[in-house]
């Protein structure tokens, strides 16, 4: 079977194209072939229009939530309300979506579909950073057109041409957990990355991989060399549309409770319990900090106060920066900014942290809580006595406004109605 992986933008260009790899399972291999570049859409859409007998996995957001569908009175089907979408020109959707968040309650703007929760995934509303709601615009009224088959949205369409949601990060942090592994900042982009990258190739070969999967992945090595990512994303689309069709005498791989409205990426969700812990490698400064500050407490009685630092380094790691890119964005910082403390993709990070002191039968009961919302999400983490992090939380700024702008203090078990990140 011929199986395509496409790494899609929402707007195409000499620069930053859509990328698509092309692969064909043979038994229980993935073999790569070639890799193409679109730097337009109507490459794109002769692709769709093309010759058929494939399947391919495709980055971006198929459908919109739920509940933006019920509450903006939208045809309650797939066809329907991306129909309705494509009448509309691009500022058009663009003021419909900001339209909607004007006038709503904190924490009920942007909604994530079921399948962006399980899998980390943000709203397919989300039209800045990475504007997952304006791929979502240009792509899916393109698979509408050209009708092909797409599991429980476009059922009826062409069974030649096959589209499933593909979703790389799910994949990638499966092997690698939160690290790094792009950028399209050439001013962030690292060895750290490409080691990242080349993690996440070599892990497609493994016996462990086809254990998840089904099969391995045989690909060249040279597409760890392009710092975008956007190389070795094709290939992980392509990946997860393999594994849809290995699975596509079980409906394609979906879940028996996927919603018809929202759709599904294609991944296995048993694999989600084989992910690679979170975390990351203690960076020898850190714990040197960490054994002087120690010794200090143990000499002296009280210890000096590094949580703070900590902490921000310990989140932005988790986040996905590596230690370089996190010193380079904190060289114009100062330890009493107010807002974020650090930003990441485009997303601004403010940052709690909690260690018990260490004297007997000490234990966290507060954690401090946010003096403003100039910031996207909020990360907390709770250590032990030695700074080893036993929980991380994070919080969307809406999500965490709507719950605590009234409650004067919190606790742990507040924090921990969040989303777990280790």
């Amino acid at each position: 079977m011929n199986i395509y992986g496409i790494d899609f933008t929402s707007r195409p260009s000499r620069s930053k194209p859509i990328t698509a790899a092309t692969c064909e399972l043979q038994g229980g291999t993935l073999e790569f072939h070639e890799l193409e570049t679109w730097s337009d859409f109507a490459q794109f859409e002769a692709f769709l229009s093309g010759p058929g007998e494939w399947i391919s996995g495709i980055d971006f957001p198929f459908g919109q939530s739920r509940a933006l569908i019920k509450n903006t009175n939208l045809p309650d089907t797939w066809t329907g309300y991306v129909s309705r979408f494509a009448s509309m020109e691009r500022e058009q959707f663009r003021q419909f979506l900001e339209e909607y968040k004007e006038h709503r309650a904190s924490g009920d703007k942007e909604h994530q579909r079921a399948t962006d929760k399980l899998y980390g995934g943000v709203s397919p509303q989300k039209l800045y950073g990475v504007p997952v709601g304006l791929m979502f615009f240009e792509g899916a009224q393109r698979l509408l057109r050209s009708n092909v088959h797409i599991p429980l949205l476009n059922p009826s369409g062409d069974v030649s041409k096959i589209a499933v949601e593909a979703y790389p990060g799910a994949l990638a942090r499966m092997i690698i957990g939160r690290e790094s592994y792009k950028s399209d900042d050439k001013k962030k982009q690292s060895n750290h990355q490409k080691e990242a990258r080349t993690e996440i190739l070599t892990h497609l070969g493994t016996q462990q991989f086809a254990d998840d999967f089904g099969f391995r992945v045989n690909a060249p090595h040279t597409l760890v060399e392009d710092p975008s990512g956007d190389e070795l994303d094709a290939l992980l689309c392509a990946t997860q549309a393999a594994w849809a069709w290995a699975k596509r005498n079980q409906n394609f791989g979906l879940p028996a409770d996927s919603d018809p409205l929202e759709g599904w990426i294609a991944h296995p969700q048993t694999s989600l319990t084989r992910s690679k812990p979170t975390g990351h490698k203690q960076s020898t400064l850190r714990k040197t900090l960490i054994a002087t500050a120690l010794e200090w407490q143990e000499r002296f009685g009280v210890g000096p106060a590094i949580t703070s630092a900590i902490s921000e380094y310990d989140a932005a790691m988790l986040v996905g920066l590596s230690e370089e890119e996190y010193a380079s964005a904190m060289q114009n910082q100062t330890a009493v900014q107010k807002g974020h403390d650090f930003e990441h993709q485009g997303v601004r990070y403010q940052v709690k942290g909690n260690r018990p002191s260490g004297k007997p039968g000490s234990k966290v009961t507060m954690v401090p809580k946010a003096k403003n919302f100039l910031w996207d999400k909020l990360i907390w983490v709770l250590y032990d006595k030695e700074y080893r992090v036993l929980e991380a939380w994070c919080w969307d700024v809406e999500d965490y406004k709507a719950k605590f702008e009234t409650l004067d203090r919190l606790s742990p078990n507040h924090m921990r109605e969040g989303t777990r990140l280790q």
